[in-house]
This record gives structure tokens, C-alpha cells and sequence, in this order.
């Protein structure tokens, strides 16, 4: 469905407190668990572009475990991964759906996912991940500026998957683990002549 067909449809996001020394959201405690705001999908929608939260962390005003930059694409590691080493990609110019950006943007941003994927792989030492892009409140889009989900998959760790290969069970990153693996991702891209890290 297109963004303008939402209508009356509800989005139910979960709240979180904030960690104040990283400014990062912080693991639920059990009384959060259940706290739960409801927002019109439409008004969501509308607004996001004016307090994106991945707007504010492109400028700089949020902090992230930045694994990758350039002049077209920001990646950082997911605070909330699936597996170790979650990390998405954002094309820098704000575009709530892959349907609603132009045909160059989603060019530089596409181009970019092989190199990040390496860079990925060879951090966590994982051979298999899922590429994952949701458009939409019906596809379980939660924030509005088009990302990307790389999730790296290990055979060691076969949690209870659909026929699909998905399952969307997160945990909260470590701050240590998140700059090891950030680091560790840098170190692979700055062999790479385009990477502004």
C-alpha cells in the first residue's frame, strides 16, 4: 500500500527510555514491555521527514555505531540486532519508501550494499545474511527513511525461521561489541577508495 491509502490504519511502536550517557535507546524493563503508544499511520508518515530519527543521526545530532559514508549512503550497526553484526543502510537523502525516492538515488544506495555486506561478513566471520527492505506499515516498516537490513545469519545459531529464512527476534547491542564490530567493518571499507569513514 502507498503511504496516501493508509488512511485510518494504526501503527503500535514501542516506547523506549534513553540511555543517557550514549543517548541510545536502552533495553525494555519488563514494565516497558507492555507500554505501548499507538500513532495514526498517516500523521506518522507526514511528519517523519521533520524528526527522523535517522535524518538526526546522518547530521549528527544522534549518536551510531557508523560503519560507512559517503556522499550518497550512511550505514551503521542496528541497536536492536537480530544477530550479531545487524547493520543497516540508509540512502542520506530522506525518503520514507524504495516507491517514493528517484531512480539515482536508489542507485547509489543499491550500489553500495555488496561492498557493506563484505564488510560484514568479514567482521562477524558469518558466510550467510538476509537483505531486508520494508515498505510500508503493512510490511512492518517501523521507521520512515528507506533502509536496508543486512542480518548476518550463522549455522551455529538456527533460531525457529519461516520458510522464508526470517525471523525478526532482537535483542539490545552491546555498547563494547558495537564498537568492536563498527571498527572492525571501517578497517575492511578503508581499503576501499570511495569510503569517507
Amino acid at each position: 500500500r502507498r503511504s496516501s491509502d493508509l488512511g485510518e490504519k494504526k501503527v503500535v511502536i514501542k516506547r523506549r527510555k534513553m540511555e543517557p550517557e550514549l543517548g541510545l535507546p536502552s533495553a525494555p524493563s519488563p514494565t516497558d514491555v507492555n507500554e505501548q503508544t499507538t500513532y495514526d499511520a498517516q500523521k506518522l508518515l507526514a511528519s517523519n521527514a521533520a524528526g527522523c530519527i535517522f535524518c538526526d543521526i546522518v547530521q549528527g545530532k544522534l549518536p551510531s555505531y557508523k560503519v560507512f559514508e559517503n556522499e550518497h549512503v550512511f550505514s551503521f550497526l542496528d541497536i536492536h540486532p537480530c544477530s550479531k553484526g545487524h547493520t543497516l543502510v540508509i540512502p542520506k537523502a530522506h525518503h520514507p519508501r524504495v516507491d517514493s525516492m528517484p531512480a539515482d538515488v536508489a542507485m547509489n544506495w543499491f550500489q553500495s550494499i555488496p561492498l557493506i555486506s563484505k564488510a560484514v561478513l568479514h567482521a562477524t566471520g558469518a558466510e550467510d545474511f538476509n537483505l531486508i527492505n520494508n515498505n510500508g506499515v503493512a510490511a512492518g516498516q517501523v521507521v520512515f527513511h528507506s533502509h536496508l537490513h543486512i542480518i548476518p545469519r550463522y549455522p551455529s545459531v538456527r533460531p525457529r525461521m519461516d520458510r522464508h529464512g526470517l525471523r525478526w527476534l532482537s535483542t539490545d547491542l552491546v555498547p563494547e561489541e558495537g564498537v568492536r564490530l563498527a571498527e572492525k567493518m571501517k578497517e575492511y571499507l578503508q581499503r576501499c577508495t570511495f569510503a569517507r569513514i
